[in-house]
């Protein structure tokens, strides 16, 4: 089949031809001026870190904001490991472990291993490292301190202390009385301190009783008030009054004598014994009583004997005037009173 002028393939214009040429033309042109800036400034930038490192710049990013090694890491906690386990601990987390300070410190239990480091745990920038280390630690003379500072100065020794409170006349109350172990014997992990409590009085007619007294309240003994205190009978025969004073007291006090309603003429003995020990024996007088003041501590039973020692058919009565148990307030309560 013959093919006629209209059935011919189309062909390109050549003014469209000429503008694609140009397009390409000035693309190329572009890139190659694109290459030329990069090689320069490749070149610029080569140029600049090598004068960097011959000034002994660090550089771009390794200023002092930067990591200073990037196979360090944030300072470990070795507090409780050996120092040759320490050492290693560190050496793993990229610091130099010959450049390990060492300290001795006095400090309770814990021989050989790291008590205390400098810098703390998970500190950054990472200077002189000091590991602190035990040294057999004594103990130190607390007597007259302030329990709160005491503790303070034993706990910086790595102790805890048991408190054991009693009351001693005169000593300040809250303030150490005496340690176990003594000051300058070798610290123990719970040392124990003996301190002074609150001063108080338990009257001592409101103590439980058994035998031959009971409670007095009125009268007087020698012309002096008695506002409240302990009443006795003696009899021809020995009797006895005892009381459980539970250890919880440090003294007995009381005026001792005749009631000024007794015979004048009466005479009495009176024997006061603590846990063995006599505290007290006298042969009362009307008008002549005597002052009691007598040290009761670790007591647990009062006992009292009494008996008349004159043959006169009037009264007699043993009053234990003002008669009051001193102690700490917490270790009276201790004491069973009468209901």
């Amino acid at each position: 089949m013959t093919l006629t002028a209209q059935d011919e393939a189309p062909t390109v214009p050549v003014r469209q031809r000429s503008a694609w040429t140009s397009i390409v033309a000035v693309m190329a042109g572009l890139a190659a001026v694109m290459l030329i800036v990069g090689l320069i400034a490749g070149w610029t930038l080569r140029g600049a870190l090598v004068a960097d490192e011959s000034a002994g710049l660090p550089p771009d990013g390794a200023g002092p904001g930067a990591a200073s090694d990037p196979d360090k890491v944030p300072m470990p906690d070795v507090r409780g490991l050996s120092e040759a386990a320490a050492r290693q601990v560190i050496s793993d987390a990229g610091y130099d472990p010959g450049a390990v300070n060492i300290a001795k410190i006095p400090f309770v239990g814990r021989a050989g291993t790291v008590v205390a480091q400098d810098p703390a745990a998970t500190t950054a920038q990472v200077g002189t490292i000091t590991l602190s280390i035990p040294v057999e630690a004594a103990m130190p003379e607390l007597t007259g301190k302030p329990l709160d500072e005491a503790s303070r100065a034993l706990a910086a020794l790595g102790s805890r202390p048991t408190i054991k409170r009693t009351f001693v006349a005169g000593a300040q109350a809250g303030a150490v009385i005496s340690s176990d172990p003594l000051p300058g014997a070798p610290l123990v992990e719970e040392p124990v301190l003996t301190v002074a409590s609150g001063a108080a009085t338990l009257p001592l007619e409101t103590v439980k009783v058994t035998g031959s007294c009971g409670p007095k309240t009125g009268g007087t003994v020698n012309g002096a008030k008695t506002s409240t205190g302990v009443s006795c009978i003696p009899r021809s025969t020995q009797s006895a009054a005892v009381w459980i004073i539970s250890r919880a007291a440090a003294r007995l006090q009381a005026t001792v004598g005749l009631d000024d309603a007794s015979d004048p003429l009466a005479t009495a003995r009176i024997k006061i014994v603590a846990d063995g020990r006599t505290i007290l024996d006298e042969a009362l007088q009307y008008g002549h009583p005597v002052n009691l003041d007598a040290d009761v501590s670790n007591v647990l039973r009062l006992e009292a004997t009494l008996s008349r020692t004159d043959k006169n058919p009037g009264t007699a009565e043993i009053v234990w005037a003002n008669a009051v148990l001193a102690g700490g307030s917490d270790s009276l309560s201790k004491i069973e009173v009468r209901p």
